[in-house]
């Protein structure tokens, strides 16, 4: 491993990904590397939990799945109320 100097960042060394059935490649997106760099995270912070990652994935379909449900409409305020 080369020495470490400061303002290069080692985590962010250039990803190949191969396109299937071609032989061309080509490189990691940053959304891509964005989206591996959180699930990285999450996953410590389920581990550090103490939780099985089968839970946590459990939690995030719940979330999803609460958040598809429409916003109740807000009731019409009485007229009395208006001055």
């Amino acid at each position: 491993m080369g020495v470490y100097q400061p303002g290069d960042a080692f985590w962010r060394e250039e990803k190949r990904i191969r396109i299937e059935g071609t032989d061309t490649e080509r490189k990691e997106t940053g959304q891509e590397k964005t989206r591996k760099r959180q699930a990285k995270v999450k996953r410590r912070q389920e581990m550090t939990r103490g939780r099985t990652r089968l839970w946590a994935l459990q939690r995030t379909r719940e979330r999803k799945f609460k958040k598809q449900r429409p916003r109740p409409r807000p009731k019409p305020r009485p007229s009395s109320w208006r001055l």
